[in-house]
């Protein structure tokens, strides 16, 4: 894989990690065409995710480079990603890409449902775990 370890600067935003929350994607929905011109899904999953990107697992092939635009569908609808870096996943066959959203307006509401829930998730475990260390 050429430039797999790669990158453009930082994330623009803190991203949320969605542990225990499964978050799967259709990835690279524009490439591969099949029989009828109809995209064959590849399905990937968000393992973070803030308001403006995504770090995203998916399989190889294809594989895809910094700067590469990928389509991208989110519960039935699509946008534009780019990818501002990549490197190889913790398991074989697969990347692990840090995109930032390109053109998302059909997945605006659905982004900022999921890092508000998301966001939720994690000041609920952070105000349990208050209450279980105070010490009076």
């Amino acid at each position: 894989m050429t430039n797999m370890e790669t990158h453009l600067p930082d994330r623009l935003m803190p991203r949320h990690d969605v542990s225990g929350v499964e978050l799967p994607i259709d990835w690279d929905t524009a490439g591969k065409r099949r029989l009828l011109g109809r995209t064959k899904p590849v399905p990937a999953l968000i393992r973070e995710i803030s308001l403006l990107g995504a770090l995203v697992d998916a399989p190889l092939p294809p594989c895809r480079e910094v700067g590469d635009r990928v389509e991208i569908r989110l519960r039935g609808r699509s946008g534009l990603v780019e990818i501002r870096h990549a490197r190889p996943a913790y398991t074989e066959g697969r990347a692990l890409y840090g995109v930032m959203f390109v053109d998302t307006r059909n997945l605006d509401a659905d982004i900022h449902e999921i890092v508000g829930y998301i966001r939720g998730q994690a000041a609920d475990a952070d105000l349990a775990w208050e209450r279980a260390t105070h010490t009076h």
